[in-house]
């Protein structure tokens, strides 16, 4: 009897460099977006890729004026870049993740040094979403997977935090500047530049930014779809 040959996967026989873009990472956090980072980086590895990782690191007591630094570490195995920053006295809390030049600055330095083929990121809270633009420049393609509502929402959870209730759409922005200033409420004296904040960066900004991203990490029959559509994201 003759043996036919064993299948190959012609996608596992091409070995790609990758670079893996999360918020903040093992081992000083391990929530979902964390596990899911880790959990891919090892199927990569597993299938033959060269895989990295770069994350965030806030330092709470660092001030905000404290240049950025770069770390290296190794995690599982997995060379963990880490872009530092501070974030004490902030004037701005929500520019301070919607537009950092310094880090993105740095984050380019690490793409130039990993050179990876592909960019996927999980999230970009803390490295600022103008790392999406920035790696475009570079001729890179970039994937991009929502574990939540950050991108679309000051709140991340697209719930109202007046009242509670599932956000339809930021209706021009005005129902983000509610939710801000209703966030912001104990703080009387933030109210005004932080709902003038959020209009000007956090809001208008991701959208302009999402608009660059090579193959957004969502189908168009999610929710997550169809609110990112009412809020200008094509």
């Amino acid at each position: 009897m003759d043996a036919y040959p064993p299948e190959v996967d012609p996608v596992a026989q091409v070995s790609m460099r990758v670079l893996l873009v999360v918020h903040q990472f093992f081992p000083e956090h391990a929530a979902g977006t964390e596990v899911l980072t880790l959990e891919l980086a090892r199927g990569l590895l597993q299938k033959g890729h060269h895989v990295e990782i770069l994350t965030g690191a806030l330092c709470p007591g660092e001030p905000v004026t404290t240049p950025p630094w770069l770390t290296e570490a190794t995690y599982d195995g997995i060379t963990v870049h880490r872009v530092n920053y501070g974030e004490s006295a902030c004037p701005d809390p929500v520019a301070l993740h919607s537009s950092a030049p310094a880090r993105v600055e740095l984050v380019k330095r690490v793409v130039s040094r990993v050179a990876p083929e592909i960019v996927h990121i999980n999230h970009f809270l803390g490295l600022s979403s103008e790392i999406i633009p920035a790696l475009r420049m570079l001729r890179i393609p970039v994937l991009y997977t929502a574990t939540d509502y950050w991108a679309i929402c000051p709140e991340c959870t697209l719930l109202h935090s007046f009242d509670g209730k599932v956000c339809d759409g930021p209706d021009d922005g005005l129902e983000c500047i509610r939710c801000s200033v209703s966030r912001f409420s104990r703080r009387p004296a933030s109210v005004a530049w932080i709902a003038k904040s959020l209009a000007a960066t956090a809001l208008f900004r991701s959208h302009e930014t999402m608009r660059q991203v090579n193959r957004p990490g969502f189908h168009r029959g999610s929710g997550y779809w169809e609110t990112a559509s009412k809020a200008g994201v094509p």
